[in-house]
């Protein structure tokens, strides 16, 4: 892999930037930058999905950039993640170097079917990133504003009064972004509509605050 500091550090902030027919002509002239990693550790692969370049991700998943199970379940390769459970099942357990767990990445991506298999291989819908947001899968499909992956966790046994390390809850997150449909699931399964995060906000008061009225109405419905 080229040094960091040059061209690998290049390669990524092109990434990063969006640059995909630099990134292209990039990985031609040196494959070995597929490898690229940032600081941090990030592959190239997340550091594409992470900045939402979708055409970045296909063009390094096309010219074979590894895949571990965690570039693989925020990428939403499915096949890929089913056939790297197959070969070892205590992936599903694992973190990534930025702290997430594979639930966690496809969760955040709203990949379905990808969180799908990997609760059918006893992934846990309670576990926490080990990274300062303290946070579960829920509140990862929450925070990415993916009803369906939401519902899947909940139905899976997903704590809906965990809070995260800055104390919001899941209720917190659907109410901030007017998701009705996951914010009755929440209630249904006992949420706390009363709840405050490590600000003293309830969700009512982010709700009012981000102008979500149709959450806010639902909230008083319910005893806010």
């Amino acid at each position: 892999m080229a040094d960091y500091s040059s061209d690998a550090a290049a390669f990524i902030d092109a990434i990063k930037a969006g640059e995909f027919e630099r990134v292209k002509a990039m990985v031609s002239a040196d494959p070995g930058l597929i490898a690229a990693r940032s600081r941090s550790g990030e592959s190239a692969v997340l550091t594409a999905v992470y900045h939402r370049h979708k055409d970045i991700v296909n063009l390094l998943v096309a010219r074979g950039a590894p895949l571990t199970i965690f570039e693989a379940s925020a990428a939403g390769e499915v096949e890929r993640v089913e056939r790297l459970l197959a070969e070892d099942g205590a992936a599903v357990h694992s973190y990534s170097p930025d702290g997430w767990t594979p639930l966690h990445l496809a969760a955040f991506f709203g990949h379905a079917k990808i969180a799908e298999v990997l609760l059918a291989h006893d992934a846990s819908a309670a576990v926490r990133s080990r990274n300062p947001n303290g946070n579960t899968p829920l509140h990862a499909a929450l925070a990415g504003n993916h009803k369906f992956v939401a519902g899947l966790l909940i139905g899976a046994g997903a704590d809906v009064n965990a809070g995260d390390a800055g104390g919001w809850r899941p209720l917190h997150l659907a109410a901030a972004n007017n998701n009705l449909d996951a914010m009755k699931a929440l209630i249904a399964q006992g949420a706390d509509v009363n709840a405050t995060n490590g600000e003293s906000k309830t969700p009512l008061a982010l709700a009012m605050e981000k102008n979500q009225r149709e959450a806010a109405a639902l909230l008083k419905r319910h005893g806010a």
